[in-house]
């Protein structure tokens, strides 16, 4: 087979695969009409099953492992502060707790705990440009919860 013989055989076989394409996409087009009008009911109960369940989980407490700390912390109620540290890399979260002045960081997938936090170094480290370079500076090496008390959360 020549050049020529070659370039129609190839051509050939495109016009088939768009052909088949076409077939294909026909054919998901059908399945998903049939499906919503034999199913239809069944679906929308479905997703709305999965959409109470995705809700309650979204809802449900959200309980820390902190290192060095025996027991777990549930920073999903109202007395904690969260602080979205999306744009760090090294934070990855921090929750602050006013009344106790407990704060639990989130540094690199570990979280850590720090007691007798002042409410106002809190309020710079939010307003930090850099997490990680506040926390480095006001907070490592420092509050030290075997010194200051560590507050009790009921479970």
């Amino acid at each position: 087979m020549g050049v020529i013989g070659i370039i129609r055989q190839e051509r050939i076989t495109a016009i088939k695969m768009k052909k088949l394409l076409t077939v294909i996409i026909t054919m998901e087009k059908l399945m998903k009409r049939l499906i919503m009008k034999r199913f239809g009911i069944l679906f929308v109960i479905l997703l709305l099953a999965a959409t109470s369940i995705a809700l309650s989980v979204a809802q449900a407490e959200q309980r820390l492992v902190i290192k060095y700390r025996p027991t777990t912390v549930d920073v999903d109620k109202p007395y904690f502060e969260y602080l979205n540290t999306l744009r760090s890399s090294f934070v990855r979260g921090a929750w602050y707790d006013k009344k106790n002045r407990y704060m639990i960081i989130n540094l690199s997938g570990t979280n850590y705990h720090y007691c007798g936090v002042e409410e106002g170094t809190w309020k710079v480290f939010k307003s930090s440009p850099s997490f990680g370079k506040a926390y480095n500076s006001m907070f490592k090496g420092r509050f030290d919860c075997r010194i200051n008390p560590v507050p009790t959360y009921s479970k």
